[in-house]
């Protein structure tokens, strides 16, 4: 069963990474996929990729971000937007389902923003640390102290 599970995801790689080179081929641009909460930390593993694309030889000019986030921090976000416009003159996002708080922010970079009628971007929503060291919405700290 294991076995037919390995070849099953195998199968499924070479599907998508097809995929994404048609997609690159449609576009004249590279492609990049980022689904998940924005951590700290994740940038470092962001730059390893897109190091890697750019020393590709078949490496363009434009770069569009496929992105779906709930959000998270704004700091890799900073770093991630520095990473990317490090390598590419223009920076797109595609947006299929959601990107939100610091997604958005992220999305707002770019040069384009890419959404179909079911995409949304959120309300940005800074957080801050109280001192029991939890996060908690800045507004609704401001108007505790």
């Amino acid at each position: 069963m294991k076995e037919l599970i390995n070849k099953l995801e195998k199968m499924n790689q070479i599907a998508i990474s097809d995929l994404l080179k048609k997609l690159e081929a449609k576009l004249d641009a590279d492609v990049f996929t980022y689904y998940g909460e924005i951590v700290n930390g994740v940038e470092s593993q962001v730059k390893d990729l897109i190091e890697t694309l750019a020393k590709d030889s078949d490496k363009h000019r434009a770069i569009y971000v496929f992105l779906t986030t709930p959000g998270g921090s704004l700091t890799p976000v900073q770093r991630m937007v520095d990473i990317l416009r490090h390598f590419y003159e223009e920076v797109n996002f595609i947006v299929p389902d959601y990107a939100y708080s610091a997604g958005t922010i992220w999305c707002m970079s770019g040069d384009n923003i890419y959404m179909n009628y079911y995409s949304t971007l959120g309300p940005i929503d800074p957080q801050v640390q109280n001192k029991d060291g939890n996060l908690v919405a800045a507004l609704g700290y401001l108007w505790c102290i």
